[in-house]
């Protein structure tokens, strides 16, 4: 394979004048001549190209019921700024610039989404998801829902919200994605003793509309959403760590000032206080005093008597 597609003159992406037949032996040589590629450089391009024709024959088959073609998010703001950081089905992330151009060179790489013309809601007619759904969880939540999974989504299953056994809809706005560890740790309000985890769509706050978990055991009521797979929220609370353990740092630099303020301008008047007032028997000066006292007073040593005698 190396050998036909990994020739010099052939695949390479930098040539905008690079035969498009290689069996043009003329095209070849004109095109090798310009060709200042490494081995290991065309090596890579003959791969590429070797895995854009394997994609597109269509012979991949499927993975959990979607064709086996590449899926990539991004923003509208991305599309026109034609800036940013794009996210793939499995995890990955490349440069818009790149997606874009994946998406001019193969149209299976556009994916538009229209909740009007496309059949997303299926109610209690079906219950598995069909492949127009997942394609649009793939695009919405990215991975796993459980709070702090990172399983990309083509390694979930689509979970219905509310248990398909307690009355749960196949509609788009009643599923999410769990991987397959968390989507059987989910049990359904009909089991004889409810345990595991329950699903909820977070109707308020900050993150209304998302998927939230709940241990059943928790009696807090208080659900939680995964964070892992939306940058601006790793951004959010990344930014709130740093804020407070500068906020942390701050304080312990004002105390830190404060202290060394403290023993400059009281730390010597300190000293002398406790030069003045401490000594083994008391005050220095009220033993000076004192022992000046018992030397004026020595007389009393010696009786009056004893001196006429």
């Amino acid at each position: 394979m190396l050998e036909k597609l990994s020739r010099p003159g052939v695949n390479n992406p930098d040539d905008a004048d690079a035969p498009v037949d290689p069996t043009d032996q003329d095209a070849v040589r004109a095109a090798a001549k310009r060709d200042h590629r490494t081995t290991a450089q065309r090596d890579h391009d003959a791969l590429v190209t070797a895995l854009r024709m394997a994609i597109a024959s269509g012979e991949l088959g499927q993975h959990r019921g979607l064709p086996c073609f590449p899926i990539i998010t991004l923003g509208i703001d991305q599309l026109e700024s034609e800036t940013g950081v794009a996210t793939t089905a499995t995890g990955g992330r490349l440069p818009v610039e790149d997606a874009l151009r994946m998406m001019g060179a193969n149209p299976k790489y556009v994916l538009v989404l229209d909740l009007q013309s496309r059949p997303l809601f299926l109610g209690r007619e079906k219950r598995l998801a069909s492949a127009d759904q997942r394609i649009a969880l793939y695009g919405s939540e990215k991975g796993c829902t459980a709070p702090g999974c990172d399983a990309p989504a083509t390694r979930c299953q689509v979970h219905h919200i509310t248990e398909w056994a307690d009355g749960g809809a196949t509609d788009i706005v009643c599923l999410t994605l769990a991987c397959d560890a968390h989507h059987g740790k989910v049990t359904p309000d009909t089991a004889e003793f409810p345990r595991g985890w329950e699903t909820v769509t977070v109707r308020h706050g900050e993150y209304a509309g998302r998927t939230g978990w709940r241990r059943t055991a928790d009696t807090s009521q208080q659900h939680q959403v995964n964070h892992k797979h939306h940058a601006q929220e790793l951004y959010r609370e990344a930014l709130k760590r740093w804020q407070r353990h500068r906020a942390e740092f701050v304080n312990l630099w004002r105390s830190e000032e404060l202290r060394v303020q403290y023993e400059h301008f009281v730390g010597p008047i300190d000293q002398e206080i406790s030069a003045i007032l401490d000594g083994p028997n008391g005050p220095p000066i009220l033993e000076a005093l004192l022992a000046e006292h018992d030397a004026d007073d020595a007389w009393r040593d010696c009786p009056p008597a004893a001196e006429a005698a």
